[in-house]
């Protein structure tokens, strides 16, 4: 997960600029097709396990 530290990165950083600098830096990596994906929120989304349905009260 890039940019977990995306506050102190937007103190040197406008967002589109830090956002352009950091899917630069995915894409020079060769992954395939679909790990950026992953990159870009997808292992957040599995960590925090965001795709499973909130419980209710």
């Amino acid at each position: 997960m890039p940019a977990g530290n995306w506050p102190v990165l937007l103190l040197q950083r406008g967002y589109r600029e830090a956002w352009q600098d950091l899917s630069a830096l995915v894409a020079d990596t060769g992954l395939s097709a679909t790990e950026p994906a992953a990159v870009h929120g997808g292992s957040a989304i599995g960590a925090h396990r965001l795709h499973e349905p909130i419980p209710a009260a």
